[in-house]
């Protein structure tokens, strides 16, 4: 027993002091949410200013070919090629040597280039840094090939006139016999005059790009980048499938992509009408996020170990100011009870209030004035009076409970405090408040029970919560519960009434109740029916109402005192329903009058019930009365919405489209479409008749989805159509 309560001690501590680092977490998962977002928005910030970086880089690029193109074109030797049909020229003016290497110095510093040539308009000539064709057809495939592009449209593209940035693609270069994905960009020259005169072409390595613009192997590794022009081209792309690209410009922000959280970064590259935007995934950041997660983690693990090492302290120096109580307790019968267990434990969590509890029960049992009282009725002097009165809380509605005393706890061990304090505990929890009790010589608790304003609810609700203390208390006898008194006067007649019915009350009884004429009654075995009762009454239905009071009463088997706590019992629910409907004016058909028969009396309840159902039946007729003037004076502001239906009907006044169909079948045998129908055609009507409006726009003003569903209903109905109406026939 004892290592039971340590452990529910312990674990009661525990549970109170880990309310600390609850509060604690609820603080920091707001906390721990905003840690992520900050990491998530550096990371944004370190990457977005990458990307500017890399962006600024690449316009540099675009920067370094305008200038090599003009630097070219404007050479006196490139010059002449560019406007001359002679194929001799270049034997005269400049060697294929000295023409390959004058573009090879100028695109050295374009570092980011993997290959370049120079196309001439003219002549169709064609340089590389290493070497001259004659055509465009010894170049292409002579020094290169796109895969997939024919060598025609390949030509097409050195006629453009403007920058022509061409998707990474599939190219083939004879000098280095491999293929590799590269960005196409040509450059035109065309002079002060306006003439095209040829283009620098740059072919840029795919795999360069995305090592601008993912400068460390990790985002290489994880992250995706593409280049989008503005009209939706994708010039190029690294671990990204083409799929909802929804990024341009200059954006930031968190999605979702290929099923995968991402980073996504966008800038804008304005010299190349283009977008350039980087994305990276959770794996990037998750080594800031797993750090924020561990110091989380270690604040809530230190707080947990903190509470329990504390909450075992406490626990460890509490049980010591507690053995002398635990080892007076170990060889108590009552100790073992579930009731003086729970009770016991819940005070053994605070030795002070446990102290301050036996102290306050050991006054209470020196009350030898109170035993005079009781026993004689002498209550001595007017201040010894007063402070009686005081002592036991009394009101002017006061009650006596008397618990008798049983066999079993005769026999224990268990100090008179304890029980006192353990019965004294659950009177408390039982009426929600403190109330006077008293241990008697004769090993009875009496209790005195006060009330506030002593109506019949408050009465009705104290005779339940009696009957539940009979349970809690696990008593095998009634307890003993008197009618109103008012003075202290009164208090030992009542008392030794009280014992008296003790001596020979009925012991299948909860609770036996002394005679009082205002005090309204409870049976234990009646909660049920009468609760079934009051369920009758309010839903209107007399016969169950009167057949259940039938099943009460068993007039035959009933004792007088028996029926009389029924009477009230049932009266009580009576009057309590009667309020609620405000229906008070049968009061008169339950009341008591032990001159009546029982049989009348009872008949006088059915009564009761039968005027209680009519009354709300009349009341549920008033209601659906005025709920359906409501509905119907609803449709009629309503019809002329087009979209109208019963389900919006039914959703505006909580009620159900089963309920709307049949009231409308019953008033106006109509079904709820005919009915709307008939409003609109009668309104459609007037305007034909009373007003300029023309046949489309009443057919719209009325409610009409179209003006053939109009046509047709208004035949079906008139016999004659709108047009017939309007001219002045007569309709049918």
């Amino acid at each position: 027993m004892r290592s039971k309560w340590i452990i529910r001690i312990w674990l009661g501590r525990l549970t109170r002091y880990l309310v600390v680092p609850l509060v604690f977490c609820v603080i920091l998962f707001p906390l721990y949410g905003l840690m992520h977002q900050q990491t998530e928005k550096a990371q944004l910030t370190d990457a977005a200013e990458q990307l500017a970086t890399a962006v600024s880089t690449f316009e540099g690029y675009l920067s370094d070919l305008r200038f090599t193109t003009n630097k070219l074109f404007n050479d006196d030797s490139y010059k002449l090629l560019a406007v001359s049909d002679d194929d001799s020229l270049m034997g005269d003016y400049m060697t294929s040597f000295n023409a390959s290497t004058l573009l090879q110095d100028l695109t050295y510093s374009m570092s980011y280039t993997a290959y370049s040539y120079v196309t001439f308009a003219r002549n169709h000539f064609v340089i590389d840094p290493y070497r001259v064709f004659s055509g465009y057809e010894s170049f292409y495939p002579g020094a290169l090939e796109y895969r997939d592009v024919p060598q025609d449209t390949w030509a097409a593209w050195q006629d453009a006139r403007e920058t022509l940035y061409l998707p990474a693609q599939s190219v083939v270069l004879n000098r280095t016999n491999y293929p590799d994905s590269y960005l196409t960009i040509t450059q035109p020259f065309i002079n002060s005059g306006g003439q095209f005169r040829g283009a620098c072409n740059i072919l840029i390595r795919e795999r360069t790009l995305s090592n601008l613009f993912l400068p460390t192997e990790k985002w290489r590794n994880d992250g995706l980048f593409y280049l989008v022009r503005d009209d939706g081209t994708l010039l190029s792309q690294y671990r990204c499938n083409g799929a909802a690209l929804s990024f341009s410009g200059n954006e930031t922000g968190i999605e979702w992509y290929d099923g995968q959280k991402y980073l996504f970064v966008s800038r804008s590259i304005p010299s190349l009408g283009a977008s350039a935007v980087i994305g990276l995934p959770y794996s990037v950041y998750a080594e800031n996020l797993r750090a924020v997660n561990r110091a989380i983690w270690f604040y809530i693990g230190a707080g947990l170990l903190g509470c329990f090492l504390l909450s075992s302290a406490m626990t460890l120096w509490e049980l010591r100011q507690l053995k002398p109580i635990l080892d007076t307790l170990d060889d108590a019968e009552t100790a073992n009870t579930r009731l003086f267990n729970d009770l016991l434990v819940q005070k053994l969590r605070n030795h002070s209030q446990l102290s301050a509890e036996l102290e306050r029960a050991r006054g209470e049992l020196d009350h030898s004035r109170v035993e005079a009282f009781l026993k004689t009725g002498a209550a001595g002097t007017a201040e010894e009076q007063k402070k009686m009165c005081e002592q036991m809380h009394l009101t002017d509605y006061n009650y006596l409970l008397l618990i008798p005393a049983q066999e079993r706890q005769a026999e224990t061990h268990v100090g008179e405090e304890l029980r006192l304090m353990m019965i004294a505990e659950q009177v408390r929890q039982s009426y929600g408040r403190t109330q006077f009790v008293y241990n008697t010589t004769e090993g009875s608790v009496l209790v005195v029970l006060t009330l506030d304003k002593g109506t019949e609810a408050e009465q009705v609700q104290m005779c339940r919560q009696t009957e539940a203390l009979h349970g809690l208390l696990e008593m095998t006898e009634p307890l003993i519960l008197s009618g109103r008194f008012t003075r202290l006067e009164q208090l030992s007649s009542v008392y030794w009434q009280a014992r008296n019915m003790a001596a020979y009350s009925d012991r299948t009884q909860k609770v036996c109740y002394l005679s009082g004429e205002s005090l309204v009654r409870v049976t234990t075995t009646d909660i049920t029916s009468l609760e079934r009762l009051n369920e009758y009454l309010l839903s209107g239905r007399a016969q169950e109402a009167q057949s259940l009071i039938g099943e009460l009463f068993h007039v035959d088997d009933l004792s007088p005192q028996n029926f009389q706590q029924a009477f009230f019992s049932v009266r009580g629910v009576l009057i309590a329903t009667a309020q609620k409907v405000e229906c008070e004016d049968i009061a008169y058909l339950c009341s008591y009058d032990n001159r009546q028969s029982a049989r009348r009396q009872v008949q006088n309840l059915r009564d009761c019930c039968f005027e209680i159902c009519s009354h709300v039946d009349s009341l549920k007729r008033s209601h659906n009365e005025a709920l359906q003037r409501r509905v119907l004076a609803w449709l009629n502001e309503q019809y002329t919405r087009p979209d109208l239906n019963i389900a919006m009907a039914a959703e505006q006044f909580h009620i159900s489209k089963k309920y709307v169909t049949q009231f409308l079948k019953d008033q106006t045998g109509k079904s709820f479409t005919e009915y709307v129908e008939e409003l609109r055609l009668s309104r459609a009507m007037e305007l034909l008749r009373g007003s300029e409006l023309g046949i489309t726009e009443i057919s719209v003003q009325c409610g009409f989805s179209t003006q053939n569903t109009f046509y047709k209903a208004f035949r079906r109905r008139f016999g004659i159509s709108p047009s017939a109406v309007r001219r002045g026939d007569n309709a049918g």
